[in-house]
């Protein structure tokens, strides 16, 4: 039986709470790729700060360096999408025209719903929902 503590936790050094038993296995293959771009990453950083730093540096060089510093620190901008001229106007006439066939299917069937004889609305799909049911005695 596992050991527990007087607040029900697992004791120190218990058997039951060890390791990683059933979870996801360690990616021991990124972890040693990650080990070894490390002095890589410093020297990278280096390089961009020397080039942000760096008046005679050409200007491209610069911006790319900047572009690289922003981009990390506050994450690429969103790409934006622009729709204009004949494509909207498609759009919204595909919108009108399905708006304009949802009211005209609705109506249609209020007008059936309305010959049945049944002069009440049903709001939900149980037919007998709208009865009132006798109150149990006691």
């Amino acid at each position: 039986m596992a050991e527990r503590d007087a607040g029900g936790k697992f004791t120190r050094g218990n058997r039951a709470s060890r390791g990683n038993r059933g979870g996801r296995p360690p990616n021991r293959l990124r972890h040693a790729v990650e080990d070894l771009m490390e002095p890589l990453v410093e020297q990278s950083v280096g390089i961009i700060q020397s080039a942000l730093s760096d008046a005679d540096a050409p200007l491209k060089d610069r911006i790319a360096a900047a572009q690289t510093v922003l981009a990390y620190r506050f994450g690429k901008p969103r790409q934006r999408i622009e729709v204009s001229g004949a494509a909207i106007g498609d759009l919204l006439a595909t919108i009108d025209k399905a708006r304009a066939d949802f009211v005209h299917s609705a109506a249609q069937r209020a007008v059936h719903q309305g010959d049945s004889g049944d002069e009440r609305q049903r709001t939900s799909g149980s037919p007998r929902k709208d009865r009132k049911r006798p109150r149990p005695k006691g």
